[in-house]
C-alpha cells in the first residue's frame, strides 16, 4: 500500500511531515511523532513500509481480444437494393423500415442520409462497399437505427459528412449520429478514411448507442468519437462500445492537433466500454472527459506512437474504473490525469478514478498525476521499463494516491523510483 501523507510517501523524500530523510537511516526507523497530525502521517508511513517490506505479487490480468466483425442473420421481408441510387431512395422514405444491400459497390456524389430511424444491413458481411459516408438522425426522429455489416472504404473528404463549409478535412466523418437518432447500432463494421477523413463514427448523440464488432483505420482527428460536448450530462441509458479494433489516427504532420485530438477512441459520456485495441494513434490511445461519470473501461489493449500517451484522462473524469489494461510497450507514458485548470474553477479533471490490473509498459513514467488530481487508486499492477519512474506528480494539495496495493515496481529501469515530483515529465 502506497500513502501519500502530504510530502511524505516519497521513496526518496520525506518519510514523517517536517523530517527529511537520513541516507544512514532505513524504511522502518520511525521518529516519534510529535503530534497529532504526525500521528496519523506515521500510521500511514509504517502501513506503507510493510508493503514494501511484504510486497503482494501483482499478476498481470488477461486482457481479452476485440472479437471481429461476425455473419448474422437478415430480417425477414427487407427491400433489396443494388446501388447508391436505389439506396439513396429507400433512406429518403419517412417511415423505418429494413434495407438490405447485396453485394457490390454503393456510390454517391455526397453522403448518405437516413433521417428516420431506417435499418441497414449487408447481405454479406463486408461485401456491400459505401464509398460515400453516412448521417444518421434528424431534429425530430431517428430513434432506432441500426446499420449492420457494411463496409465503408472513403477515399474523397468531400465524399464524407462534411458538418460545416467550408470543409475541414479534419472535421469530416464516415458516420455521423445527432439530433433525435438515439439508440442507434453500428454493429460488424469495417471503415477505411484512407487518412483522408477525420472520424470514422462521430456519435454526438450518445443515448443509447451501441457500437460493437467494428474495424476502423486511417483518420486524421479521431477513431471513434463518442461525445454530446456537454459538461455534466447525464446519460439515461449509456452507450454501449465493445470489440473495437481502432489504427493509423495522426494528422498528416503527427501530433499537430496539439492534444485536441489524434485519439483513437474519444469518450465524452458514462458508457460501458470493453474489449478495446488501439494502434498507432499519434497523440493518445483513448481519451476520457467531458461528462465521464461512473463509467468502466475493460479490457484495453492500448499501444499508440513511440512518443505517445496510453491514456488521456481529462476533464472531467469523475468515479470511473479502468481495468484489465495492457499499456505499451512504444509508449512514452501509460497514462495522465489532467491537472485542475483555474479556467475550471479548480475542478480537478480526475476524480476518483481507479486502474487496476494493469501491466505499463512504458519508456518515461507510468502514471502522471498533475496539479489536483484525487482519489486515484492505482492498484494490482505491473511496471516495466520505465526510466524515471512508476508515479510522476506535481500535487501537494491532496492525499492523490489512494490505493496502490498490489504493485509490482521490480521491472522499471535502474534507478527508477515509485514516485517523484516533476511537472510534465514525459515532454
Amino acid at each position: 500500500m502506497f500513502l501519500l501523507c502530504h510530502d511524505v510517501g516519497s521513496a526518496s523524500g520525506v518519510w514523517l511531515s517536517g523530517h527529511e530523510a537520513d541516507p544512514k537511516e532505513r524504511p522502518g526507523d520511525l521518529h516519534e511523532p510529535a503530534n497529532a497530525q504526525e500521528k496519523g502521517c506515521a500510521m500511514k508511513y509504517l502501513l506503507a513500509t510493510l508493503g514494501w517490506l511484504f510486497p503482494a505479487i501483482a499478476h498481470a490480468a488477461a486482457v481479452a481480444a476485440p472479437s471481429l466483425p461476425a455473419a448474422y442473420a437478415i430480417p425477414a421481408g427487407a427491400v433489396s437494393v443494388g446501388n447508391g441510387a436505389q439506396l439513396a431512395t429507400e433512406l429518403a422514405k419517412a417511415k423505418p423500415h429494413d434495407i438490405v444491400l447485396r453485394d457490390g459497390t454503393y456510390a454517391s456524389t455526397e453522403h448518405f442520409t437516413s433521417s428516420c430511424g431506417h435499418r441497414i444491413y449487408a447481405q454479406n458481411q463486408g461485401r456491400a462497399v459505401l464509398t460515400s459516408g453516412l448521417t444518421i438522425g434528424s431534429e425530430t426522429c431517428g430513434q432506432g437505427a441500426v446499420v449492420r455489416g457494411l463496409a465503408f472504404a472513403i477515399t474523397d473528404a468531400k465524399k464524407a459528412v462534411i458538418p460545416y463549409y467550408p470543409m475541414n478535412a479534419n472535421e469530416t466523418s464516415v458516420i455521423e449520429i445527432w439530433g433525435g437518432a438515439r439508440s442507434v447500432q453500428l454493429l460488424d463494421l469495417t471503415i477505411s478514411g484512407s487518412k483522408v477523413v477525420g472520424t470514422a463514427i462521430a456519435a454526438r448523440q450518445p443515448e443509447g448507442l451501441q457500437i460493437k464488432r467494428v474495424v476502423a483505420s486511417g483518420f486524421r482527428s479521431t477513431g471513434i468519437y463518442v461525445d454530446a460536448d456537454k459538461f455534466g450530462l447525464t446519460v439515461a441509458a449509456p452507450p454501449v462500445l465493445e470489440d473495437l479494433t481502432i489504427s493509423n489516427v495522426s494528422r498528416p504532420v503527427a501530433k499537430s492537433s496539439g492534444g485536441t485530438s489524434e485519439a483513437c477512441l474519444w469518450v465524452g459520456n458514462t458508457a460501458k466500454v470493453s474489449r478495446i485495441k488501439v494502434r498507432n494513434c499519434a497523440w493518445t490511445g483513448v481519451w476520457t472527459g467531458t461528462a465521464v461519470k461512473n463509467a468502466t473501461f475493460s479490457d484495453l489493449d492500448i499501444d499508440a506512437s513511440a512518443n505517445g500517451i496510453g491514456l488521456y484522462l481529462e476533464h472531467f473524469t469523475t468515479n470511473t474504473t479502468f481495468q484489465r489494461l495492457k499499456i505499451g510497450p512504444n509508449l512514452l507514458l501509460g497514462a495522465i490525469c489532467e491537472w485542475a485548470d483555474p479556467a475550471w474553477n479548480y475542478k480537478p479533471a480526475c476524480d476518483g478514478v481507479i486502474l487496476q490490473d494493469a501491466t505499463i509498459d512504458t519508456t518515461c513514467a507510468g502514471i502522471y498525476l498533475d496539479e489536483g488530481t484525487r482519489n486515484t487508486t492505482a492498484r494490482r499492477t505491473t511496471f516495466i521499463n520505465q526510466a524515471k519512474g512508476a508515479f510522476a506528480t506535481t500535487n501537494t494539495s491532496y492525499n492523490i494516491l489512494k490505493d496502490t496495493q498490489g504493485n509490482d515496481y521490480s521491472r522499471m529501469k535502474p534507478g527508477a523510483q515509485v514516485t517523484f515530483d516533476e511537472n510534465n515529465p514525459c515532454h
